[in-house]
């Protein structure tokens, strides 16, 4: 199993930039709310790397992570037709 093989049949090169974008605009919240504030005067600095970072991360996610190996959906409740046995 290589880094870069694709394991996710639905990804695309479309889906991973989607990816890399949305991870670098919480990288960016995270880096502004959280880190400490030296890391945050010099932020022209650590920036950009953290941001890149958060990108290439959100990215591999996307392209290696297939759909069903995620968290499965919360169980329904009982008011769900769906979650009773059916009649026998």
């Amino acid at each position: 199993m290589g880094l870069l093989e694709k394991w996710n049949p639905k990804a695309t090169w479309r889906s991973v930039l989607r990816a890399a974008v949305f991870n670098m605009g919480v990288g960016a919240a995270f880096f502004f709310l959280f880190f400490k504030p030296e890391w945050r005067e010099a932020w022209p600095i650590t920036l950009p790397p953290w941001l890149l970072l958060s990108a290439l991360v959100g990215g591999l996610i996307e392209w290696q992570v297939p759909p069903d190996d995620y968290d499965p959906p919360p169980p329904r409740g009982p008011s769900d037709p769906s979650a009773t046995d059916p009649p026998a």
